[in-house]
């Protein structure tokens, strides 16, 4: 095998790792004032963490969760409360 055979097979399990991520996941765009963006990632960096990261513990913390649940017991959940 060739070495631009190589890179394109390599190139194309990216890709398509990269599509099978982000079908496991949903984007939330959120804004702050202006200047603030540095205090939330400083905040991250003293705790070791990503902005993501650290946003994400933060949700989680004001819904008061510890983590995401699963996507099945989401939808079990939302089952649940439907029939209510």
């Amino acid at each position: 095998m060739g070495e631009n055979e190589r890179s394109g097979k390599l190139q194309k399990q990216r890709r398509e790792a990269s599509k099978r991520y982000h079908e496991k996941i949903e984007r939330i765009v959120f804004y702050v004032p202006d200047g603030q963006k540095s205090v939330v990632q400083s905040a991250a960096e003293q705790s070791g963490e990503s902005i993501n990261g650290f946003v994400n513990k933060a949700v989680l913390h004001r819904i008061g969760m510890s983590e995401w649940p699963s996507k099945a017991a989401s939808k079990a959940a939302e089952r649940m409360q439907s029939d209510d």
